[in-house]
């Protein structure tokens, strides 16, 4: 579904191109004022593709509330999957102070997701707390 308030959705895909993306917000109470819709970002990769993608990171990502992002191309001859993820470093920020994103460094990153094994992305905030995984994850990249 499409986001009413900010346009853009949390999973898309282009039959013909074979573009997919999907999105889930990364655990943090703090927000950026006026930040972009995680969902265009969405919308931008599934219509684009993945060869677009670090395009539309570099000129939104600093506007952007926490997020992973898994996406890719499923079709031709190189199909590829890509995983991007923004989020706060957050530990000491008290929840819903008036301009605390600004004074949080943020986190973020993004790359090929490998081959023959299980990616498993959840909410948890990579940027927050290096090594805290949460147990379902760490039990499903086990299986």
């Amino acid at each position: 579904g499409r986001d009413a308030r900010a346009g853009g959705t949390v999973l898309a895909m282009h039959a013909d191109a074979g573009h997919f993306a999907a999105l889930t917000n990364s655990r943090s109470h703090v927000k950026r004022d006026g930040a972009t819709s995680r969902g265009l970002l969405v919308e931008h990769l599934a219509s684009h593709g993945p060869a677009l993608a670090d395009e539309f990171l570099s000129s939104h990502l600093a506007n952007m509330d926490g997020f992973h992002a898994v996406f890719g191309n499923i079709f031709g001859d190189a199909p590829c999957l890509r995983y991007a993820w923004n989020a706060p470093e957050d530990g000491d920020v008290p929840r819903g102070e008036a301009g605390a994103a600004k004074r949080v460094r943020w986190g973020s990153g993004d790359g090929e997701v490998p081959r023959g094994r299980v990616f498993v992305v959840s909410n948890e905030n990579p940027a927050a707390a290096e090594g805290e995984v949460w147990p379902k994850r760490a039990w499903l990249q086990r299986e």
